[in-house]
């Protein structure tokens, strides 16, 4: 008999978290107070009154806002944090050069005499232009700084 492959099932991730749970239930809560205090600021016809149904209007925006905020912010986090596990696996499975290549491909850099900066020679900010090869030590020496685009 042959071996059959058993597929493994990871654990499924629940789609809301407890956190995101209680955040949808007071951004509907916050929602609803806005739309009750619009509503009834609508039928008033008296600024007092209108001032008084306000506040609480005020203060479900500011609750939404924050909630929204919130959730910008956690995006991001995960964006990030999905990036870096991103970076890993593609460097995992397509290694780069090896570093005898690489310093050897570093060690070309070009700039010009009146350049504060040194640049790759294949960089879009040098193309064009009068520049001459040199190494990284010899361009430090001149007081050149990396280019902020091509960063080699």
């Amino acid at each position: 008999m042959g071996a059959r492959a058993v597929a493994t099932r990871t654990p499924a991730t629940p789609s809301w978290a407890t956190g995101q749970s209680v955040v949808y239930l007071v951004q509907a809560a916050a929602f609803c107070l806005l739309a009750g205090s619009w509503w009834a600021i609508s039928d008033t016809g008296t600024l007092e009154r209108q001032v008084n149904l306000l506040l609480p209007a005020v203060a479900a925006l500011c609750v939404c806002l924050t909630a929204c905020l919130g959730w910008v912010f956690v995006g991001r986090r995960r964006i990030a944090l999905r990036r870096a596990q991103l970076g890993v696996q593609v460097a995992a499975r397509f290694p780069g050069p090896s570093t005898a290549s690489d310093g050897a491909r570093r060690a070309v850099l070009v700039a010009a005499d009146s350049m504060t900066r040194y640049h790759r020679p294949g960089c879009q900010l040098v193309r064009g232009k009068d520049v001459r090869p040199d190494t990284r030590p010899a361009h430090e020496q001149a007081a050149r700084r990396a280019c902020g685009v091509c960063r080699p």
